[in-house]
């Protein structure tokens, strides 16, 4: 590498700010060479303030960047602040998780690694994303280029609507639907009591669902709602599938489901905000609100993976 250094032509300039400044003659000519040769320029520089930074409105779409963001936090949703392993890329996720830390517990941060995984968002990143239930990837100084399945066949010319229960934990159906809007997918919000009629008006072509953790004997555990879904579908004669990155398979978790505990969220999530400021708050009705259920392998009719769908846990685990 061949450094070309840059002639001072204006000597005194540098000497004069150094006095200015009160700091050593280098500094000063440094900072002649970036334009910054006056006693409030270099103030500016060294002691910005919010007035002088860009409109951020200018960049495209960030409107919806900061809708979804809003709503990934009034939701309590999990989010991953992804950057690369550069400097700016690091000192991007500091910068952004420290702040949006100071709003919510459910930030994570990812740096991917320089050689397994390189510059850019990585399989094994989004992987990991998917073990920790993480809703929302915000990536900082790298780029994403995704294809939604959805979204290709609808520009292959067919035509989708997908039908989004509302589910347990609160607003996780609102946030699926909001995601289909914005890549222009057709989409019906209802409620999860609503799914049995919407199946039995034959509405619904087949059932897709997410997992959280697939067990070695193909159970399925998931958000709560998960299951209701899988009998519906076997009841309407659906077909049911289950996608998810073979990094969700537990290796250790066997036929025993028992051993997995169901996690139980907060009783005050039922309740109306309405009910919950009533004078009666103190005796509201015993609650149960798990935040996940088990479907067991023969409601499944498909597993979805990276690696193909199959039809059998068996067979992928063959692959696995």
């Amino acid at each position: 590498m061949r450094w070309i250094s840059n002639e001072q032509k204006e000597p005194q300039k540098a000497q004069a700010l150094a006095q200015a400044l009160a700091v050593s003659l280098p500094i000063a000519q440094l900072l002649v060479q970036r334009g910054i040769d006056t006693y409030e320029s270099a103030k500016a520089f060294f002691r910005p303030h919010w007035g002088q930074l860009h409109d951020p409105y200018l960049m495209k779409d960030m409107e919806k960047a900061v809708a979804r963001i809003l709503l990934a936090l009034s939701v309590e949703e999990s989010i991953m602040i992804y950057g690369d392993y550069d400097v700016d890329g690091t000192t991007s996720v500091a910068l952004v998780s420290s702040f949006l830390k100071t709003l919510s517990e459910k930030i994570i941060t990812y740096i991917p690694d320089r050689y397994s995984e390189g510059y850019g968002v990585s399989y094994q990143g989004i992987d990991y994303a998917a073990s920790q239930g993480i809703g929302l990837i915000i990536a900082l100084d790298c780029g994403i280029k995704a294809i939604d399945k959805i979204a290709y066949a609808k520009e292959k010319g067919i035509d989708f609507n997908v039908w989004v229960s509302e589910t347990r934990p609160r607003n996780q159906g609102y946030i699926t639907s909001w995601e289909l809007s914005q890549n222009k997918i057709k989409n019906t919000l209802i409620t999860d009591n609503a799914s049995g009629l919407v199946y039995s008006k034959k509405k619904i072509d087949f059932t897709i669902v997410g997992a959280d953790r697939v067990g070695m004997f193909g159970h399925v555990f998931n958000k709560i709602g998960t299951f209701n879904k899988a009998v519906l579908s076997k009841t309407f004669k659906v077909p049911f599938l289950v996608a998810f990155p073979t990094s969700t398979i537990d290796r250790n978790l066997r036929e025993n489901t028992d051993t997995v505990k169901i996690e139980e969220r907060n009783p005050k999530e039922i309740l109306s905000k309405m009910f919950w400021d009533n004078l009666h708050n103190k005796k509201y009705p015993n609650i149960f609100n798990p935040g996940f259920d088990i479907t067991t392998p023969n409601f499944v009719d498909y597993y979805v993976t990276e690696k193909g769908n199959f039809k059998k846990i068996e067979k992928l685990k063959n692959d696995f």
